[in-house]
């Protein structure tokens, strides 16, 4: 693939292993180097088998019966065994993104006129993305998305996945931290769905929606404050609007929040607040423990349960992208793309409430000054799949832009 290689001194030559990260050239040995010697009937010796494991060294026994040659294989195997990993992440992420774009395009091509502006932007979302993987250091083989084409739509799959990684990369750790100092006191976590009736007006129903979450705000402060009421020991916690078609076909807008609650909290106390908010009697409220809550529930401990990893997992569910692309027309989407535009979606509150998230699309950055690193560039091949591209001439937009000249 072609790529570019920022060397520093002393770096060796590094091959191109994006399609094969784990064929390397082995090290020089006697008698399997570059120059071939003599035979005992003067024909040249054979080479050694091509192996990425160097098993040509002489062997020493240590005093713990370990010999020269098992440590260095065991090297081997360790750093060409994380090569595989990082090559596998970074293949499926290719993928995930390929058929994102697949998606995105096929949204975009079905836009109302007047939203045309926004879908030309989204065709040309993804379109290129540069990757840059370190050679050495710390971060050795990760690959990071250095530089792309984004164009920040709710119509985007691309952009909204990116979107929701940086709410999660935010709040998984603050949450975890919560969690952790009020576990004293019995904290627990919950996982609430908070409805109202569908209607036929989605701009209407998202701001009632939008004032009612306002007003529930509003008591869970006095409840805190006065130490009373059935939200008096929710230290804080954070909600996203999720929208969708309900039974009917009438909009169905609704709130997922996230709860951390000192004791146990009274569901039914919690319910009936919620219908005397929207003076509806017949609402469906849900309330239930995160799985990482019933994992600790049922007697594992923290060091049994990888806590962030299924944190995470919850978390994705109450903090995804307000739209669910896998549901509704392409016309659903652009529609509520637009009733969407000017209401904020995620609202935290209590010890949750200040968090800054990244608004960049791009992966964190490293010093990149410090390390020697190869750049990959891929571009949209179509059906769903990114192709190993040059390095482009201009800039990456400029390119692009380029390209739809010549067409």
């Amino acid at each position: 693939m072609p790529s570019e290689i920022n060397s520093r001194a002393s770096l060796p030559v590094v091959q191109d292993r994006t399609e094969a990260p784990w064929s390397c050239r082995p090290k020089a040995t006697e008698g399997s180097g570059p120059e071939r010697s003599e035979g005992a009937e003067g024909r040249p010796a054979k080479r050694a088998s091509p192996s990425i494991f160097n098993t040509s060294a002489k062997s020493v026994t240590r005093s713990g019966g370990v010999s020269d040659v098992e440590v260095a294989l065991s090297r081997d195997r360790e750093r060409v065994y994380s090569e595989l990993e990082h090559h596998n992440r970074h293949t499926e992420r290719l993928e995930k993104l390929g058929g994102c774009k697949q998606r995105s395009l096929a949204l975009a091509r079905e836009a109302p006129e007047h939203a045309r502006k926004r879908a030309n932007e989204q065709i040309g979302c993804g379109a290129f993305l540069h990757f840059r993987m370190a050679l050495e250091g710390p971060h050795k083989g990760e690959r990071r998305l250095f530089s792309g084409i984004h164009c920040h739509q709710l119509t985007c799959e691309i952009c909204q996945i990116r979107k929701a990684a940086r709410v999660l990369q935010a709040y998984t750790p603050k949450v975890l931290q919560a969690w952790a100092e009020n576990r004293p006191k019995g904290c627990r976590l919950l996982f609430v769905t908070l409805t109202q009736r569908n209607g036929s007006d989605l701009t209407e129903n998202l701001q009632v929606l939008s004032d009612r979450r306002k007003l529930l705000r509003d008591r869970i402060r006095q409840n805190r404050k006065r130490n009373a009421g059935p939200f008096r020991n929710l230290v804080g916690g954070v909600g996203h609007i999720e929208t969708k078609r309900g039974q009917g076909g009438e909009w169905h807008p609704h709130l997922h929040e996230l709860w951390l609650n000192n004791g146990r909290a009274n569901f039914k106390l919690m319910r009936e607040a919620w219908a005397e908010i929207t003076g509806m009697s017949d609402v469906q409220v849900k309330i239930k423990h995160l799985n990482v809550q019933h994992a600790l529930d049922s007697g594992s401990v923290m060091g049994d349960v990888d806590i962030e990893a299924q944190l995470a997992g919850d978390l994705a569910e109450v903090l995804k992208y307000p739209l669910k692309f896998e549901y509704g027309s392409p016309a659903d989407m652009w529609h509520i793309a637009d009733c969407l535009r000017g209401i904020k979606r995620l609202r935290p509150f209590g010890c949750l409430y200040g968090i800054k998230v990244n608004p960049e699309l791009l992966d964190d950055p490293i010093d990149w000054d410090l390390f020697a690193f190869m750049d990959f560039y891929y571009r949209y091949a179509g059906e769903g799949r990114y192709k190993a591209a040059p390095a482009p001439r201009l800039s990456l937009k400029s390119q692009l832009l380029e390209d739809w000249n010549n067409q």
